[in-house]
């Protein structure tokens, strides 16, 4: 874990786990919280980089080699997200292993509960004020309670180690074919599917990135529709079990008919009902341009910033136009914007810093 001057790019400190710190660390109340693959959360102190303290989350770990080093059997890739006074994170990737999710005293690094689940956990935790929710990579997310980590329910659809929580609703994604999911977060109940990598949220506004395509979409009124549209196929899913159970009985009566008539009328009528949907929730759409920048996506100040390959761009959020990109040296997969800065890490190694924002095209 490095430290490093905003302003000049040198080295402030540095600390050594025993292997690779995969995800970023977290910054709370003057402290640094980090996950590593050797299977140990750490604490340090922001100003000097010295350990406040240190857990090792599974109880039994020992050292296998993975992704081209020498790992735990463990590793901790959910970063550890800090709420109230709670450190809250998990190792585990391996499916016949497990996972373990842990709840600790932010200050102390003293567990509060600690679970097992049969699976695994790899992408950022969230927390709404009663709930966690845990990315487990190409699975869907799974939710606990924070007070105890008791498995509430997974989501449906896709996975994905990407994942937003605003409101009432989940994000996550991009699963396997670059699909981004949209859920009640209270309810676990799948609403509507994207096509895309990383999705923004700013108010009732959203933008999406694919791997070809950039868009801004109304998302407030987008998913209110959604919800309508949930609404009745779930009284037609109903309709059509109620159909088919009545098909199977071996007495087919003139009620039984009539009934049966009735259902089949029902679910046209919802196929009716649900058909404008469609080109309402289309509608919705601000603007959709192609884009060249498909690994990142933030906002900050009155600007978007995407990264591709060896380039990254401001676009105005307002109509998509590119207002200015920059070189940079590879994909450029992470973003952060602090202090007038915007930085840029990418997959070579190597980080960015931009001042003011304001390369020339």
């Amino acid at each position: 874990v490095y430290a490093i001057d905003l302003a000049t790019g040198e080295e402030a400190w540095t600390f050594f786990t025993g292997g690779p710190v995969r995800l970023a660390p977290t910054i709370h109340d003057g402290k640094v919280y980090a996950g590593s693959d050797d299977g140990k959360v750490y604490c340090l102190d922001a100003a000097q980089g010295e350990e406040i303290w240190r857990h090792q989350v599974a109880p039994d770990s020992y050292l296998l080699p993975g992704n081209s080093r020498v790992i735990s059997i463990s590793p901790v890739r959910t970063g550890v997200l800090v709420d109230n006074g709670m450190a809250y994170f998990g190792s585990g990737v391996f499916t016949f292993e497990g996972a373990y999710l842990c709840a600790a005293d932010a200050n102390t690094g003293k567990p509060i509960w600690k679970k097992k689940i049969n699976n695994t956990a790899q992408g950022y935790m969230l927390a709404s004020p009663e709930s966690l929710y845990v990315a487990r990579a190409r699975l869907n997310p799974l939710v606990l309670t924070r007070d105890a980590g008791d498995v509430e329910y997974s989501h449906s659809g896709g996975g994905g180690s990407f994942s937003v929580l605003v409101d009432d609703y989940l994000f996550y994604g991009p699963g396997r074919t670059g699909q981004i999911e949209a859920a009640r977060s209270d309810k676990g109940r799948h609403l509507v599917t994207f096509q895309g990598n990383v999705l923004v949220v700013d108010g009732p506004l959203a933008y999406m990135q694919s791997d070809t395509e950039l868009q801004s979409l109304d998302r407030g009124r987008y998913l209110a529709l959604a919800e309508e549209r949930k609404l009745i196929d779930m009284k037609k899913d109903m309709a059509k079990q109620k159909l088919k159970a009545l098909k199977k009985k071996e007495e087919q009566t003139d009620e039984l008919k009539a009934e049966m008539d009735e259902l089949v009328a029902k679910i046209e009528g919802y196929d009716k009902e649900m058909a404008p949907y469609g080109e309402k929730m289309e509608a919705c759409m601000r603007w959709k341009v192609p884009s060249a920048y498909p690994y990142s996506l933030i906002l900050a100040g009155e600007r978007l910033y995407a990264g591709g390959l060896n380039e990254v761009a401001a676009i105005n959020p307002d109509n998509g136009e590119v207002t200015w990109k920059a070189r940079v040296e590879g994909r450029a997969l992470e973003m952060a914007s602090a202090n007038g800065y915007l930085l840029v890490s990418t997959d070579q190694g190597v980080i960015h810093a931009f001042k003011e924002f304001a390369p020339q095209i």
